[in-house]
């Protein structure tokens, strides 16, 4: 597979890029240091430097601060001569809250520079709480391109928040049939996202339409995820099933009608582990009938090889999670999960998944037929938060947030986090923070946790602006180009821990098929970070497929652990730290899942 770049991408990267050398000058490691240290009082200077080189780094510090004091200067900077200056702060200024965006439309109006009103569009579209009119009467006055993708995703964004209006409905509608792919893209995976209750019928003939003769794969896959909203409906269901097991180019085209809703009547046509996963989410998450071949043979098996669960479980922990799902599924099993998350000789991923499933079980609909056995689940609630097992311990302060708020002492939770190391386990201790502050009855504040943070950028360990990883798995060898100009802290933390050969046998513990595979967590669980922790590093940059990002459990909170895209992931941008892409072996990518290794990662140049 080849990573595949639009031209109006291509011309985005280069007015990022700034013409410098193989490394970052004195004077732009210095404002690159006071962005990263928060240092905004200092760092204001460089927003008006003569220089632009400067003025646009500083204004890239921007993004990731989100500091009011920078308001005026980045409101200026969108009027500034260089392109990529006033891109940049137009995208920073989407950062802020909904008062702040009320003034980013008239900008947009009087804006003559369609890049620029593509970002100040994108970002008029975050933290609105409203209905803007304005905003959807220029919608009305679009025919360029670039400035409609933009108004596309500013749409988005008020989906995500719940804000939809007629007019926005239609015109993505109507861009949905546009010659142009990229209004195609922006407004498939504006209908991925927004709820049922806003489909209409020409909504539901307009999408079937398309994804029959879309060519884009992108749009395609964000189109089948949406049919799933357009069911029950005969004809659709039959093309999905049919995609289950007749698409032979394109296995994420599978994973789509799968994911929307698609039952195989056979075998799929493609066989690799990333379906079989889907496959696996399909069995044990949905009510399909047995009276279907193929999911009565797939449960069958599943149900024969049950029995050697403890014997795979020693052998290959990872290997033995789908039958530990499968078990997980019945109610009537729920003294055996609970075992397995209690058993200390378990490793981390087999204990963390038993506690998830046990969630799910006090979830079902069934719980509540065991009588005798429901004060059970209370116990091991308990038993799990003072298991000091951290993955198990989150999970559960989230069943007690839930379920058992009246039965869980403070002094029960308290002693849970007293076993914490800060800020190694800061997703487990934010969730216990929020089970407190919720019993309390208080507002949570992420900002209550101890922080330590990665600081000194390691200059010397970025011998280039663009270094190249190998990442050799199991599955083979891919290379990765790393965005130290975006993510100079991160790619330098990367790297640091690439010398100290620290990712030598890490797992990939997380798969979400048609989204990311996750690697790189000390635990193998997910639950498990560093001493130290690192700052966001937010920039402009879009993720497309084969982005790698970090990880985090919010903001500033990013570590050892990070991610690989599989398809472009809008929603991303600007929340996660994207500091690479794949530049070879993206076929390796896609056939990673949860259990492969990576053996090693080079730095080639």
């Amino acid at each position: 597979m080849i990573i595949v770049i639009t031209l109006f991408l291509s011309l985005l990267l280069s007015i990022f890029s700034c013409e410098i050398a193989a490394q970052h000058t004195a004077d732009i490691r210095k404002i690159i240091e006071l962005g990263y240290q928060k240092q905004t009082r200092q760092l204001l200077p460089y927003l008006t430097d003569k220089n632009e080189v400067r003025r646009y780094y500083a204004t890239l510090q921007c993004i990731s601060l989100a500091d009011t004091l920078t308001i005026p200067y980045l409101k200026q900077n969108t009027t500034d001569t260089s392109l990529r200056v006033a891109c940049t702060a137009a995208y920073a200024l989407g950062g802020f809250s909904s008062e702040i965006n009320l003034f980013l439309l008239p900008l947009i109006l009087q804006e003559k520079r369609d890049t620029v009103a593509y970002w100040l569009s994108i970002s008029s579209g975050k933290y609105a709480k409203t209905h803007q009119p304005l905003f959807y009467e220029y919608l009305d006055t679009l025919t360029k391109v670039t400035r409609l993708e933009g108004a596309l995703y500013a749409l988005s964004y008020l989906g995500m928040q719940g804000i939809y209006e007629e007019k926005g409905i239609q015109k993505a509608l109507y861009c949905l049939f546009h010659t142009d792919k990229r209004l195609r893209y922006a407004a498939s995976k504006y209908f991925e996202r927004i709820p049922i209750s806003q489909y209409t019928t020409s909504i539901r003939q307009g999408i079937f339409k398309q994804v029959q003769q879309e060519t884009d794969i992108y749009t395609k896959i964000a189109l089948i995820h949406a049919l799933g909203k357009c069911l029950p409906n005969d004809s659709i269901q039959q093309y999905l099933n049919k995609i289950c097991i007749e698409e032979k180019q394109e296995y994420r085209y599978i994973v789509a009608a799968l994911r929307a809703g698609g039952i195989p009547t056979q075998k799929p046509a493609i066989q690799n582990e990333i379906i079989q996963q889907e496959m696996l989410n399909l069995v044990l998450n949905s009510h399909i009938p047995d009276t279907i071949s193929y999911i009565k043979s797939f449960k069958t098996s599943l149900a024969n090889a049950a029995s050697s669960y403890p014997l795979l479980k020693n052998k290959s922990p990872y290997s033995a999670l789908p039958l530990l799902m499968y078990l997980g599924q019945s109610v009537r099993n729920h003294a055996i999960i609970a075992s397995e998350m209690l058993n200390t000789e378990n490793t981390s991923i087999i204990r963390t998944t038993a506690a998830n499933l046990l969630l799910h079980l006090r979830q079902d609909p069934l719980f509540h037929t065991l009588k005798q056995d429901t004060n059970l689940f209370l116990q091991y609630c308990k038993q799990g938060l003072l298991s000091k097992e951290v993955g198990v311990v989150s999970i559960m302060a989230g069943m007690a947030r839930k379920y058992y708020l009246n039965q869980i002492d403070l002094s029960q939770l308290e002693q849970a986090k007293s076993s914490l190391i800060l800020p190694r386990d800061i997703e487990t201790y934010q969730e216990i923070e929020k089970t407190v502050a919720i019993k309390q009855g208080k507002k949570y504040s992420s900002s209550q946790y101890p922080q330590k943070y990665y600081t000194k950028i390691e200059w010397d360990l970025l011998s280039s602006l663009r270094p190249v990883v190998e990442i050799k798995t199991n599955k083979g060898i891919l290379q990765a180009e790393l965005y130290a100009d975006y993510a100079p802290a991160t790619v330098s933390y990367f790297l640091r821990l690439v010398k100290e050969r620290y990712f030598e046998g890490r797992y990939f513990h997380r798969l979400v098929p048609n989204f990311v595979v996750q690697g790189g967590c000390p635990r193998g669980d997910g639950y498990g970070s560093a001493d130290v922790l690192l700052r966001s590093e937010l920039s402009p940059l879009f993720y497309q497929e084969g982005s790698i990002g970090m990880a985090s459990a919010g903001k500033d909170t990013e570590s050892t652990q990070f991610f690989i895209t599989h398809v472009p992931t809008p929603h991303l941008n600007g929340k996660y730290t994207l500091f690479g892409k794949v530049i070879s072996g993206i076929s390796v990518v896609h056939s990673l899942t949860v259990g492969d290794t990576i053996i090693k990662i080079e730095l080639k140049k």
